[in-house]
């Protein structure tokens, strides 16, 4: 599954995806969500919709080839966040204030340029790509994704380290589902049907309600305000071609899975973290400017992802 075909699959799924996300859009504009509804049924992904796609992502037959290709996602995520962190920091530079504070927009810029929309955008395009396969190996990506966002992710956008944020990421419900998910697959813990049929309906959510959220969310944004910001597009260019080719390069020097090179390249290559407009919200971040990055990353990945699949 590799060079124009993946290209095709990655397209096709972008459109499906793209489909949902307009229905999202039309039923924010239609008045049937408003912004306090669109943060609720985000709350429910987060805290709900997603450790049940951990957890039951992980309910597989132990295998070795799994279990290596585990872990060599889950560390090649870790080195992808790292070069995309050192980058961001080399890219977007501001002025601090008299205390040593980085500009808000400056600090929404580095996250987002780093953060990708794994989680919501991620699962469901690796399972339309690679089926359950891919989304067992994802789970690891989006495990390092959630150690990073939650510590290093909160300095970055709040300016300052914070052990109560610390905490709180460290026992926020996927980062628990996941543990809970590898510590079945290794000790081969079979969940029995009464938990995984109710479990399944939950999970069978992710994919139409993320698209809905992050359709809606566009609506929100104020997309006039991108005539007077131009460094967007500086962004929208960093986090959707220039990281995710360089990721891409480092990965074909791997000798790894292709199943595991495609699901780091798609994660790494998806838009802005949805978390960049939540943080900046949460953490004080210019959470506008975070919503004009949302949204034209989320816009513009239909174009750019099945042109980085190329480098799979």
């Amino acid at each position: 599954m590799m060079g124009l075909s993946l290209v095709l699959i990655s397209g096709k799924q972008i459109i499906c995806i793209l489909v949902v996300m307009i229905a999202g859009f039309i039923a924010a504009k239609a008045g049937m969500l408003d912004r306090d509804t669109n943060k609720k049924l985000s709350d429910v992904l987060l805290n709900i919709v997603n450790p049940v796609v951990m957890l039951l992502s992980y309910q597989r037959a132990y295998e070795v080839r799994l279990a290596n290709n585990l872990m060599v996602t889950f560390f090649i995520t870790f080195g992808i966040l790292f070069l995309s962190g050192a980058a961001a920091y080399l890219l977007f530079r501001g002025k601090k204030d008299e205390n040593g504070l980085l500009d808000p927009r400056t600090r929404v810029e580095r996250f987002g340029a780093m953060y990708s929309n794994a989680g919501f955008l991620g699962i469901p395009l690796v399972n339309g790509v690679f089926g359950s396969e891919g989304v067992f190996y994802v789970t690891a990506f989006v495990t390092a994704f959630n150690i990073v966002v939650w510590t290093h992710g909160v300095i970055c956008m709040s300016g300052r380290f914070s052990r109560e944020a610390l905490r709180r990421g460290l026992l926020s419900p996927s980062l628990i589902a996941i543990i809970l998910g590898v510590v079945c697959f290794f000790a081969g813990i079979e969940l029995p049907e009464i938990v995984t049929l109710p479990l399944g309906y939950i999970y069978q959510l992710n994919t139409g309600l993320a698209m809905l959220v992050a359709g809606s969310s566009l609506a929100f944004c104020d997309l006039s305000a991108l005539r007077s910001s131009k460094r967007v597009f500086f962004v929208c260019a960093a986090k959707l071609i220039l990281f995710p080719a360089l990721t891409g390069l480092l990965l074909r020097a791997l000798p790894i899975d292709p199943i595991v090179r495609g699901v780091a390249l798609i994660a790494s290559a998806c838009p802005s973290a949805a978390m960049t407009f939540m943080f900046a919200y949460r953490y004080g971040g210019d959470d506008r400017y975070a919503s004009l990055i949302f949204a034209l990353t989320t816009i513009c990945c239909a174009a750019t992802i099945p042109l980085i699949m190329f480098l799979a």
